[in-house]
Order: structure tokens, then sequence, then C-alpha cells
């Protein structure tokens, strides 16, 4: 069955339960129009789904799920309602100095709406107000020319409702003639909506060190995006922000999510069976279907000239699982961005270890997922004013103790070196490679 609010505004998420054994695609509907795929919803994931785009008023949404014999498995329908200030929205994520946005909608209030537009520093950088039923903006393109995000705010005096379009900069590689040093990747709105603050925090890191930067979000996370910036030898750190696992299926492998041309996602694997063949087979054929997927280890992050990644964080649950084997110190995925092949020197990988709970309609007082979006943005403000990541990783400790807990566990310690059966091997955090006392933009 299908997981979602029956009366909505915004963004909600949606997600699916009760689904067959097996099934490993799960797929959401609305009008019978394709709406998004879920991945890893076995897993509890979501799907963002953006009721501004839609009219107000009642809609028919299901899930339909795929196992691995091909059966389809189509969830009951249900029926739920719409209703946003603005509605039937039409409207991109992107923008772009040298282009005028555009937003066009319905209202559905009488009397003045405010659209403000506001950047990543919280400051307001244009306004307007709009007294028609029908919504037409335009902001111009010079408006945006110093700016990466962007929050497009419309509001009425006196009503409650705000509807949100979150805007990313278009990533145009003519805007990066020498590259930048860090990568901001964002391919999943869900995620990078919750992580907004966070994220505007390791951009300010960045300005603040010195440290030029992009942001490629959304459908823009293409696998021939990441192949082409992952190996470009000015990149020096990696911030991703999205939804990952360590296991895909049954087997056990660290892989995120990027996008086809199609808007389809696909896996953003460590590594397949193609370029490790003693590796375990992924389902679906994926380890021979090259356009389904992307193989981290093909980049060859790990092999001179590439070797040039400090510091890579994968903000996605589970991005930190350990293995055992050889030991509690090795993970595929910071072995895929090359963090063992100088013996970790001056290289460092963060991960979660376990699952990190979004919020979502069914779990209402949401204070994990809080708590570690502001662990997460104050390890970007300490980096930012010149912190190690090892004196980044100790304020975070000394930290109320919702925020530590978010990051160390239970107990509030940072056990960095805890082995599997320690009482203090309770970190949600954990590290590979011995950078701890890497600078953002220095060393």
């Amino acid at each position: 069955m299908i997981n979602i609010p029956t009366n909505l505004s915004g963004n909600v998420d949606v997600n699916v339960a009760n689904f067959g054994a097996g099934a490993w695609r799960a797929f959401v509907l609305m009008d019978g129009q394709f709406m998004g795929e879920i991945w890893d919803f076995a897993q509890g994931y979501s799907n963002l789904l953006e009721t501004p785009a839609f009219r107000n008023g009642e809609h028919s949404i299901k899930a339909v799920t795929v196992d691995y014999n091909g059966d389809v498995t189509v969830s009951p329908v249900l029926e739920v309602t719409c209703n946003n200030l603005v509605h039937s929205a039409v409207a991109s994520e992107n923008f772009h100095p040298s282009e005028n946005y555009k937003y066009k909608g319905l209202c559905s209030a009488s009397g003045n709406l405010m659209a403000s537009l506001v950047n990543d520093a919280n400051t307001v950088i244009w306004s307007d107000t709009f007294s028609n039923s029908d919504i037409n903006i335009a902001i111009s393109g010079s408006t945006f020319t110093n700016e990466q995000l962007c929050d497009l705010l419309i509001t009425q005096a006196g009503n409650p409702a705000t509807t949100t379009k979150y805007l990313t900069k278009e990533f145009r590689a003519s805007d990066y003639p020498y590259a930048a040093r860090m990568v901001i990747v964002l391919p999943d709105s869900d995620v990078s909506s919750y992580r907004r603050k966070a994220i505007k925090a390791c951009r300010k890191a960045c300005s603040d060190r010195y440290v030029t930067h992009m942001v490629i979000s959304g459908g823009q996370v293409t696998k021939e995006k990441l192949s082409n910036v992952f190996t470009n030898s000015n990149v020096e750190y990696i911030y991703w922000c999205g939804h990952a696992n360590s296991k895909f299926g049954e087997v056990y492998r660290t892989h995120t999510e990027c996008w086809q041309d199609n808007g389809q996602k696909i896996p953003v694997f460590s590594f397949t069976k193609k370029s490790k063949t003693n590796a375990y087979p992924l389902p679906g054929d994926l380890d021979n279907n090259e356009n389904s997927r992307l193989d981290l280890w093909s980049l060859r992050m790990w092999e001179q000239p590439y070797i040039y990644k400090k510091i890579v964080f994968i903000d996605g649950c589970q991005s930190g699982t350990y293995y055992g084997p050889p030991d509690n110190h090795y993970n595929d995925m910071a072995d895929a961005y090359g963090i063992y092949s100088q013996g970790g020197s001056g290289q460092i990988y963060i991960g979660w270890r376990e699952k990190v709970d979004v919020p979502n309609p069914y779990n209402i007082i949401q204070v994990m997922f809080k708590r570690s979006t502001d662990a997460v943005e104050l390890f970007w403000k300490r980096m930012g004013q010149g912190y190690t990541v090892a004196q980044t990783f100790h304020e975070i400790e000394q930290s109320s103790g919702l925020i530590a807990e978010s990051f160390w566990g239970m107990d509030r310690i940072m056990a960095l070196d805890a082995e599997p059966g320690d009482p203090f091997n309770d970190d949600n955090i954990k590290v590979y490679g011995a950078g701890l006392g890497l600078r953002l933009g220095g060393n």
C-alpha cells in the first residue's frame, strides 16, 4: 500500500509498505501519470511529491512494485486532496544568470500575494506583489549572478499558507573553466530540502575558506556529469547529500543514486562485477548493463594520477557501514573514492553507519532527523572557521545532548577506534582514512 496523508500541501513524502516478497522496484503514479521511482523503498525511503504542481482538489495516487521475476503489483488507489495557496504551478528547479527565471501558477485566494526570492544567506534579493488569480513571475537572470541556492516564497498577509520553491543554479561546465575544489552533490530533492540549512552552511564554509565550489542538484546529477567532475584533478572535497544504502536487494554493496537524461534514477555503486570480477553479482543484470548504473570503481579515483580527494562526506543512510573482513576499518565506498590509495594519509571519508531517519507524516516528533541536520550544519560551520575535522568532531561531542547523540550514539562519546563488541562502539558517524587533521582549504 502507499503511505501518504490524504490532505496534501507543499512538498510531501511518498513511500510504500506491505509490498510483496522479492519486490525491488517501486513507482508512484498520480492521476495515472508517472511521478517517479522510490529507490530502496524496502528501507523506508520515500519520493518527494511537490503538490503545488497539481490543481487544488481531489486526485488519485497509487504505487506499482516489480519483483525480481518481473511480476507487477499495483496498490489500491488512494484518494487525496491538494490544497495550496498557489496550485497548478509550472516552474523549473534551476536558475541560471544568463536567463530570466519564470514561475507560473493559479492562486486559490483573493487579494494580494507577495513573492520573495531569498538567497542562502537569508537575504531577500528580489520581491514583487501580485493581485491576479493567474500568477506569472519573471525574475531577471542578473538577480542570480552570485547565487547557487535560492528559495522562492509566495505568501499572503494574514494567510498562514506559504508556497515554496527550492531553487539551485543550473550546472554548466562553462561556468567552471578551471573546475572547482569542492563539489556539492544533491541528487534527491526530499533529502536536500530537509538538509537545506546544512547545505547552506557547507556553501558558506567554502566561501569563508576561499574554496571554489559548484553545486549539482536534482536531475542534473547524471552519470556523465559525475564522471567528468570526479575525475577532475582540481576536485579535492565532495559533500554528497542524498539517499544511500549499504545493501542493494540482498547484496551488500554501498550505493547512492543519480539520474539519467530521461528522468529515471539509476544506482551509483561503489563497484560492480564488471570492475571487480570476484564481486558477488548484483540483481537485474546491473553488472553488465552499464547504462543502468554508475560504477565508481571504474572511474579509477584510487589510481594515479586521479588520487586527489581529501575530504569526502557522503551524507546518506549507511554510507559508512563497515563490512567486517578484513577489519572494521574498511568501507567499499571509501575505497572507490581512493581513500586507501595512499594508506589513507591526508584523506578522510565520512559516512553514516546507521540509517538516518528522515521526517515523514508518520514520524510526528521527527527528532532524529532534526538533530542530525543540526549536527551536520555545525560540522560545516566549524570547518568554515578553520577547524580540523577532529576539532569539529570534538565540538559536536561537546554540543547539546541531541546533537551529540546524532553523531556519537546514546553515550554521546566519540569513539572512532572502537572495535565491534566494545561498549563504546555505538557511533552513528564512521570515518575511514587518516585525515582527521585536515582543514577545509588547507593542508
